[in-house]
């Protein structure tokens, strides 16, 4: 895991309340990702 500063994480905030749909859409694109990992492994 990444360590995020205090200024990136008030950022990461502020753009969570002013986009949330952006938000979503990048959640569940890694969502996806981790899915597809998980897939590879398994093979």
């Amino acid at each position: 895991k990444r360590k995020l500063s205090e200024k990136q994480l008030a950022a990461l905030a502020a753009g969570r309340q002013k986009n949330p749909r952006l938000l979503a859409k990048k959640a569940r694109e890694e969502a996806e990702a981790k899915a597809k990992e998980a897939e590879a492994k398994k093979e």
